[in-house]
């Protein structure tokens, strides 16, 4: 298990845009950072992912902000901390001012570091305090972060994947709403058949009595009448469905396309920013699992989107079916790029 130290921030999301600054920061000094990425409801419990990260960790860090003392949810995370610590003195609360506004009583009782100017400098006095209490004496400069061109290159490279890939997923989703559009067509019509009484007969050697027994209820077995109308409805809609797919079909492979011309960039750039040397270097290796997840994403879409460009639309329900992968893929890209343009906020907030 690894015993860099876990830093649990906790903040209002109206203040993203400095957390973001900050989790860059930490992480370019090999700390491992918990920060939620979506909002959270207010409840009575504190939902199961909170609490397990406010327990793992080493660090509670709490931002103060005019978003933040208004925020219930801030306050319970800090009210789970301070249990937390009572039971475990290993934990640590580090709150950040970050506004000119008056300090909650529930924080007055700990040391806090004032960041109102939001200078992230390693420079900054009170950065360096801060940083001394995640245990990290600053050396002046960045660490384990890609600087300068090689990372405009790469944040470049991979917003255009993004794109790329959202309008690929995208055309994607359409085939699989194409399908589920024919099923239900022929689901409903078929339940239509069954409950129309007026519409042909039940066939009397089929039914339940027949196999069964009198008093055996089982659900009314279509008559030759009612199934032969199901079978025509059913590949009349099929043959509509097809169609359509097949118009549809060219634009997901110029899409696909799309995606396999945006990956060579990528992976130029990620080379010449020595993407995979950072991953290798850095002490904290589970902070950089993102890196590595690029390279999977990568590797894979450059197969499945080559299935799309040199095949035909048989392969259509294969590729839909992989929908869900291709969002999860969105995912990680995305990831990047945030974190790339953390860490062009740190840059120019450090040099």
């Amino acid at each position: 298990m690894s015993t860099t130290p876990l830093v649990f921030i906790s903040y209002s999301h109206r203040d993203s845009e400095f957390v973001n600054r900050l989790a860059a920061l930490l992480i370019s000094y090999d700390l491992n950072v918990w920060k939620d990425s979506k909002d959270l409801p207010i409840g009575g419990n504190i939902p199961k992912n909170v609490y397990h990260g406010i327990k793992s960790s080493s660090h509670f860090c709490c931002i103060i902000s005019e978003a933040s003392v208004e925020s219930q949810w801030v306050e319970e995370e800090l009210s789970f901390a301070k249990m937390r610590q009572l039971d475990n003195r290993g934990l640590m609360i580090v709150p950040i001012l970050i506004s000119d506004v008056e300090v909650p009583d529930y924080v007055k009782v700990y040391r806090y570091a004032n960041l109102q100017d939001r200078n992230l400098s390693p420079t900054n006095p009170e950065v360096g305090r801060m940083m001394r209490a995640f245990g990290v004496a600053l050396s002046g400069r960045l660490t384990h972060v890609i600087l300068g061109p090689a990372r405009e290159k790469l944040l470049i490279a991979c917003k255009e994947l993004s794109v790329s890939l959202w309008n690929f997923r995208d055309h994607v989703l359409v085939f699989e709403k194409i399908k589920k559009g024919h099923d239900d067509s022929v689901r409903n019509y078929a339940e239509t058949l069954a409950s129309d009484t007026s519409y042909g007969y039940l066939d009397p050697a089929r039914s339940s009595s027949a196999f069964f027994g009198a008093g055996y209820n089982r659900a009314p077995t279509f008559g030759p009448d009612r199934s032969e109308s199901l079978r025509k409805y059913t590949a009349e809609q099929e043959r509509e469905m097809h169609r359509i797919r097949a118009s549809v079909w060219s634009e997901l492979k110029g899409y696909a396309q799309r995606v396999l011309d945006s990956i060579p960039p990528v992976e130029i750039a990620a080379t010449t920013g020595g993407v995979r040397l950072l991953d290798q270097q850095s002490l904290n290796s589970e902070q950089f699992q993102i890196w590595r997840e690029l390279g999977d994403v990568v590797g894979n879409l450059h197969s499945l989107c080559g299935i799309v460009v040199e095949a035909s639309t048989s392969e259509v329900d294969y590729i839909s079916g992989k929908a869900g992968y291709f969002s999860d893929a969105q995912k990680v890209v995305d990831n990047v790029i945030s974190l790339l343009e953390s860490w062009a906020a740190l840059e120019r907030a450090t040099l």
